[in-house]
């Protein structure tokens, strides 16, 4: 395995911010910048492959669009040609190309995995020092399971092995891999970290960074792997928590930082987070409804929850929380409102088919509620906590809908309606305050 032991690895979003930023970003040490493009670029590609292959009308609006949102990125006229090549050599292909409505998945990620490539291309074109760009979709080997792309990990070690051997500046385009046949595949949300870590991981690089357009996670100094996994599972976090498993692995420590206040020291993400109490803070996520199963039918019946998990599975529906009351007598699930509908239609269907439930039993469904996790690694074993916690609750009028707590006693996941979710968070975060 390579060892860099001054190397850096940096992912950030390519946008106004960050070319700004580049000078900024680069260090005397060897550094491996792994790039994605902003959701507006990608949109107006996405719109551009639309016009050409599904509506048969003309994209040279639409390619004309890109290239001057690029032209307002790099004014430098010598980037003129990089970009305009590419978005030229991207409609010339999709000219050629003929639809079929299998083929149109696999044309649309060939084109947003060179919207990758072309994005990194400019980074190495304008960095004030000389790198070289690789393309982060010859890196990850694919292949598909269940219509999930799942990375090669062997092989894609070997590849990052091979082709990042220079120790100088290197530039990776991010979120795409490739499978053995050529396809390229959407590694899916976080890619572009997890492509960060993994080339991280593999060459034992001192650190990895983070660029977000926030403080890090909530402004906290530092918190561990565990910790990190716990925050970042909620939407809009500034890191996938599956981008953290390679440098868990290899022990390399993960830096968060606002690209617009690199003075602010961010979060340090690692194996050990000094100077906090036992919580290490509070994370929150809205737009939730929670399904209730309950009925004496559940009451020990084998299997009934793996035949509710599997339903929802079929349906393509991600549980954001899970309670079981101890009787068996109820089991409630977490979904995002947008497949709520979808979640009780599964439900409802299951019951249907398989008279799994019986004349009392009922499906309860409360929409907008919102999930309060309490994180922390101090937490275990450490008497009083859930008191204060809920005590806070209750002295702010807050009625807890359904709670959860891990066997690892990591996290207490408390459910509110949307309405009391900001003052639980602020009620939660007195408790943090005064433990610290």
């Amino acid at each position: 395995m390579y060892s860099f032991s001054a190397m850096n690895v940096k992912s950030f979003t390519l946008n106004r911010s960050s070319v700004a930023a580049l000078s900024a970003m680069l260090t005397d040490e060897p550094s491996v910048f792994v790039v994605r493009p902003e959701s507006h670029v990608s949109r107006l590609f996405s719109a551009a492959v639309h016009c050409q292959l599904v509506e048969k009308g003309n994209p040279s609006l639409h390619y004309a669009e890109i290239c001057s949102y690029f032209a307002s990125l790099f004014p430098d006229p010598a980037a003129e040609p990089v970009y305009h090549t590419e978005v030229t050599s991207i409609a010339t292909y999709l000219e050629q190309a003929k639809l079929y409505p299998v083929a149109y998945q696999s044309l649309y990620d060939y084109v947003m995995a060179r919207c990758a490539a072309l994005c990194a291309q400019l980074v190495a074109f304008a960095l004030p020092a000389e790198a070289s760009f690789v393309d982060g979709a010859d890196l990850l080997v694919c292949h598909e399971k269940d219509g999930i792309s799942v990375v090669d990990w062997t092989e894609t070690s070997a590849r990052i092995r091979q082709r990042l051997s220079d120790t100088g500046v290197i530039v990776v385009s991010g979120g795409y891999g490739r499978t053995a046949s050529g396809y390229n595949v959407a590694i899916g949300k976080g890619g572009a970290d997890l492509v960060a870590t993994s080339i991280a991981a593999e060459l034992q690089a001192e650190e990895v960074i983070i660029y977000a357009s926030v403080d890090g996670i909530q402004g906290i100094p530092s918190m561990t792997y565990t910790e990190a996994s716990q925050f970042c599972s909620v939407a809009d976090s500034p890191l996938e928590p599956a981008a953290l498993w390679p440098v868990l692995k290899a022990d390399i420590p993960l830096r968060i930082l606002n690209i617009t206040n690199p003075s602010f020291a961010g979060t340090l993400i690692s194996s050990h987070a000094e100077g906090k109490g036992s919580i290490t803070g509070v994370v929150s996520e809205t737009g939730l409804d929670l399904i209730t199963v309950a009925g004496t039918s559940l009451l020990g019946t084998i299997g009934i929850s793996s035949a509710l998990f599997g339903a929802l599975a079929r349906a393509g529906i991600n549980i954001r929380f899970i309670s079981q009351s101890s009787s068996e007598y109820s089991i409630s699930i977490l979904v995002r409102h947008a497949d709520a509908e979808s979640a009780l239609v599964a439900i409802r269907s299951l019951i249907a088919e398989n008279h799994l439930l019986t004349y009392d039993d009922v499906v309860y469904h409360e929409p907008s509620v919102s999930v309060i996790v309490v994180c922390g690694d101090r937490m275990q074993n450490v008497p009083g906590i859930s008191a204060s916690v809920y005590n806070a609750l209750a002295q702010a009028s807050i009625s807890v809908i359904a709670s959860a707590q891990g066997g690892e006693q990591l996290s207490i996941s408390i459910v509110v309606a949307d309405a009391d979710a900001a003052l639980a968070v602020e009620a939660i975060r007195s408790v943090v305050a005064q433990q610290r």
